[in-house]
């Protein structure tokens, strides 16, 4: 079988110097990737090869006395009449030869030599210094912030804002996807596997990774954080469970990472960092708050059935952007709209009795609303409830929630995909309600056939507007109220 040479799967420099220099800091999964990739691709294999000599020749340099030719260098380097550097012919000869067509090979690997071993001699002085003025100036610094992740073929790769690579490990049961930053606050996409994000505001990126099953190199329980760099900063588990009223199984079932975010704080200058999850069951869902720097689980909130979308807004132009999330309320059988103050949003959902969670009090949600579903639903559904799958800004004044019926109605051999729009202001005041074409087109329909007895007036959207009901801190009211 011929060996793959294609240079945007080839090991980087910085595998390279951790798989000659420091095995001992790589995961399992990480030198997996790496033998696997030697064994099937020549370029890197004699790469290897080159590393490994150029290390052992650094060494041996480092253990000798300089010699005249030596001494001779060296004056020419800091000799003000000498810029040619005539007689570095030999050390500039060899990098053409042999290093020049590996891309970004020298420069990280000669300052981590400076790090790792004092320069001594005049030998290692002339040489290092003769390759690193070369490498520099003809080589153009390679940006090593990753911007995106690629995962293919159970392979993880990073990127740079100029599509170079900049590392990869084994990924091991994570779906095939291109993801990037939080453009998926603005989609309905659910169980976000990676995300490249700034999790602790120093301005470089981290890769944060959950799995899609529990028995894989990377769980479906866990986020893994790594650093820019692709060494693993820390893992987290899910909150400990807890007891929900008469729910047994939500002390023992197992959970579920889906989406990580950050948030601004008017509190700290630092984003603040939050990861959503789920049981197995869908119910119930948390939201956590973790410390950036260690995975350390700061504040938790516990919400009485699984949440479907997030966004983050200053409704309020105070400088701190809340949490927005899209919900379905187990206990209501309603879709919920939440409103969270980022930092403290520790406690539970408002939920009737028997969904209480064991010795977790109550949170103090900015708004908590829930949205019933239409008389259509009950109709036509096996279900009771709706959600809330979709938020999204309009110029930062409006907010839209999309909500979705949950129609078991088969209409021409298909489920209509029934969704409303309600439109708030900044005082989550409902100001519009409207819906797509699905339900303007099938509700004519259904009342023809006589399965709906009124017809599509707007009196049917003024009973949803006014169905909106408000938590107050103690009870549901029909008047916008916060409650922080």
């Amino acid at each position: 079988m011929k060996k793959s040479s294609n240079i945007k799967k080839h090991l980087t420099e910085q595998q390279f110097y951790y798989w000659t220099q420091a095995q001992e800091q790589l995961e399992k999964n990480e030198k997996d990737v790496i033998s696997a990739h030697l064994s099937s691709c020549n370029l890197c294999e004699e790469r290897l090869e080159l590393y490994e000599k150029y290390s052992t020749d650094v060494d041996f340099e480092l253990g000798q006395a300089p010699s005249q030719e030596d001494k001779k260098l060296a004056s020419d380097l800091v000799s003000e009449k000498n810029k040619t550097l005539d007689s570095a012919n030999t050390f500039i000869d060899i990098y053409e030869t042999q290093l020049k067509t590996y891309d970004s090979f020298l420069p990280g690997n000669l300052i981590r030599y400076f790090k790792h071993y004092p320069i001594r001699t005049i030998t290692t002085i002339a040489a290092a210094t003769v390759l690193g003025i070369f490498v520099f100036v003809t080589e153009p610094f390679k940006n090593d912030n990753p911007v995106y992740a690629e995962v293919e073929n159970n392979i993880l790769s990073t990127y740079n804002n100029k599509g170079e690579q900049l590392w990869s490990m084994l990924a091991e049961g994570i779906p095939d996807s291109v993801t990037s930053g939080d453009e998926w606050i603005k989609s309905e996409k659910h169980y976000i596997h990676t995300r490249v994000i700034d999790v602790d505001g120093d301005g470089n990126n981290e890769v944060l990774i959950t799995g899609e099953n529990y028995n894989s190199t990377f769980t479906r329980d866990t986020l893994y954080c790594y650093n820019g760099n692709g060494t693993l900063r820390w893992k987290t588990g899910t909150p400990t469970p807890v007891l929900f009223g008469e729910f047994e199984f939500t002390e023992t079932d197992q959970w579920v990472m889906e989406e990580f975010f950050t948030v601004q704080s008017q509190s700290q200058k630092k984003p603040k960092f939050y990861s959503i999850g789920r049981a197995k069951r869908w119910f119930p869902g948390f939201l956590i708050e973790l410390d950036p720097d260690n995975g350390t689980i700061l504040q938790t909130y516990w919400h009485s059935g699984h949440f479907q979308s997030v966004t983050k807004w200053d409704y309020d132009n105070d400088g701190s952007e809340s949490i927005v999330l899209g919900a379905t309320n187990n206990a209501y059988d309603r879709a919920a709209l939440i409103v969270l103050n980022p930092d403290s949003i520790e406690g539970h959902s408002p939920m009737t009795s028997e969904y209480i969670p064991l010795g977790i009090k109550r949170s103090a949600e900015q708004y908590y609303i829930t949205i019933r579903p239409s008389d259509l639903n009950s109709k036509f559904s096996a279900e009771a409830y709706n959600s809330l799958p979709l938020l999204f800004l309009t110029d930062n004044e409006r907010l839209t929630a999309r909500t979705l019926e949950t129609w078991s109605l088969l209409y021409d051999d298909v489920t209509p995909n029934i969704a409303i729009y309600y439109i708030f202001d900044k005082d989550f005041r409902v100001v519009n309600i409207n819906s797509g074409d699905p339900l303007i087109d099938l509700y004519p329909k259904l009342f023809e056939e006589g399965k709906v007895s009124e017809p599509l007036t707007d009196q049917f959207w003024k009973t949803l507007k006014d169905s909106v009901l408000y938590w107050n801190g103690n009870k549901f009211v029909s008047q916008p109220t916060g409650v922080n």
